[in-house]
């Protein structure tokens, strides 16, 4: 009996590092981006910015964080990923307290790029190293949990920071949003712990399956780990369609319903109600990795994620039953863009190139992000409606899962090709 309430007690420490990379992913994505888009609106009305000013601080955001995440392999190996992933919120924080005192449009660039440097650096880059140091076992299980954290900021802080605004303004807003992040900054680094080996711990799994997915690892080549053939480059294309869906689409999703007569209310809640979604759905999808594979789970939720985009394009309509089946599939659909790339690189590359390759997914999936940030707002500009932008959403999704789908069957071949090879030797 002893020994059971014993074992009960005992706790891996991988599952607080997941705690600690859950509330990291709730500042640098689920306040930094998710989060942002609620202030949005109510920035530009505060401060008459044009729908292309307002897109361009987007476009800020995703620059910087792109120019981060090029110098993330140096940056890991000269400083501790504990006190990275710590300044990486500190950033986010400074950014929150620049937009509590801005007034014009330059300062509100300032505080944007100085947030998106916290984005870059604490993005799932160092979720997915950390976890792979931590995790034999259930490793999908364990991404996907750390990426509920920017979920869970889609459920609480919508309805939270509109409220918050109407009661006692943005600037305030603003500064009491940032003092939490910096809070958040203090228990990360008090938490986060490089390896187990500095702990005298073994990663989660290994005395059951190390030698097992060790030999399952080394089948697979190191070519397709540096990428240079047909599968690296279309799933980087595909990496790259889906930062341009995912970034871009979620930080205009406020401005597509406001500019369509929704009111502001309305618009947090469904907001809150995608992310109550999406984080069951992070989950569910981990879950899913782990029983059927990348490849299959991949494709399910790329399609729902597909059909809720589809929707957007019909929010003028004013019809709550769309309104429900968008954010139902939106909610689902959204778990594949954060996860997406950390799965992909497990199952394309051996484990000495992973960190490597899920840098290069994620630049790539930036990169999206970046050069299409200010479309939406060009758009809108030019024909008065978001709806355009979203037109271009479902093809671009359309083809990121159909470039997927290319490098998992070129994959599949070379896997083959490898065992033959193997068998005949």
């Amino acid at each position: 009996m002893k020994n059971k309430m014993f074992c009960m007690k005992r706790i891996h420490y991988g599952w607080v590092i997941c705690f600690a990379c859950t509330l990291m992913l709730f500042v640098t994505i689920g306040m930094v981006a998710n989060n942002f888009t609620v202030f949005m609106p109510f920035v530009k009305e505060n401060y008459g910015f044009t729908h292309t000013q307002t897109s361009s601080l987007v476009t800020i955001r995703c620059m910087i964080s792109f120019l981060s995440m090029w110098f993330t392999g140096l940056y890991y190996e000269k400083v501790d990923i504990r006190v990275e992933t710590a300044l990486a919120v500190l950033f986010a924080g400074i950014g929150y307290m620049i937009f509590s005192i801005s007034t014009t449009y330059e300062m509100f660039c300032v505080g944007t790029a100085i947030s998106g440097m916290g984005y870059g650096l604490g993005s799932m880059i160092p979720v997915s190293i950390l976890i792979e140091h931590w995790f034999i076992a259930h490793k999908a299980l364990a991404l996907s949990i750390c990426a509920t954290g920017s979920g869970i900021a889609m459920i609480i802080l919508p309805q939270m920071t509109t409220r918050l605004v109407k009661s006692v303004g943005l600037a305030l807003s603003f500064r009491i949003e940032g003092i939490c992040i910096f809070m958040a900054a203090t228990i990360i680094f008090l938490i986060i712990r490089t390896s187990p080996e500095k702990m005298g711990l073994y990663p989660l799994g290994y005395q059951e399956v190390h030698i097992c997915i060790k030999g399952e690892r080394d089948k697979v080549t190191d070519t397709t780990s540096e990428f240079s053939n047909v599968m690296g480059m279309t799933l980087l294309i595909g990496s790259f369609l889906m930062g341009v869906v995912a970034n871009t689409g979620y930080a205009h999703l406020s401005v597509l319903f406001t500019n369509e007569g929704y009111n502001s209310i309305y618009i947090a809640t469904l907001l809150s109600a995608i992310g109550l979604i999406l984080t069951g759905s992070k989950i569910f999808f981990g879950y899913i990795v782990d029983r059927i594979g990348g490849f299959v789970a991949s494709i399910i939720f790329g399609t729902i994620f597909i059909i809720g985009h589809i929707f957007c394009c019909f929010v003028y309509v004013h019809s709550n039953m769309i309104c429900i089946l968008l954010t139902l599939t939106m909610g689902i659909g959204y778990a594949i863009t954060t996860l997406g790339p950390s799965i992909w690189a497990g199952d394309m590359a051996s484990k000495n190139f992973y960190a490597k390759v899920i840098r290069k997914l994620q630049i790539s999936y930036q990169a999206g992000a970046l050069i299409f940030s200010t479309v939406p707002g060009i758009l809108a500009d030019l024909l008065g409606s978001y709806i355009p932008a979203y037109i271009l959403f479902v093809v671009f999704m359309t083809i990121s899962m159909i470039m997927v789908t290319v490098s998992y069957c070129y994959k599949n071949k070379e896997v083959k090709f490898n065992k033959y090879i193997n068998d005949k030797i």
